[in-house]
């Protein structure tokens, strides 16, 4: 698999639970690959761990952003966007074939 394949199947309109452990490894996964969080004025800027952070989704380029990004979202809900939520250990032993 290829960065672009990758990004494709990994990383777009993606929806991922994290946790303590893991929400800045899967943030930086995300800065790698140009998706930035939606508040876009830093770029370099994480999402802190609090208690209500649960779940991680990315967004294509829309009128609001003029850059791939990705926010906290209080839930998941399924649907044609999503599919299921991403496995993360997945994903990481994908990243880390790279």
């Amino acid at each position: 698999m290829n960065r672009e394949e990758f990004k494709e199947k990994y990383l777009t309109n993606s929806f991922y639970w994290v946790n303590q452990h893991n929400h800045q490894t899967l943030q930086l996964i995300f800065k790698e690959f140009d998706i930035h969080c939606h508040m876009g004025v830093d770029k370099e800027m994480l999402i802190t761990w609090h208690d209500t952070f649960k779940n991680l989704v990315t967004f294509p380029k829309d009128q609001w952003h003029n850059f791939e990004y990705y926010q906290k979202s209080d839930m998941w809900i399924p649907n044609i966007r999503y599919g299921e939520p991403k496995n993360y250990s997945e994903m990481i032993y994908e990243y880390n074939l790279l």
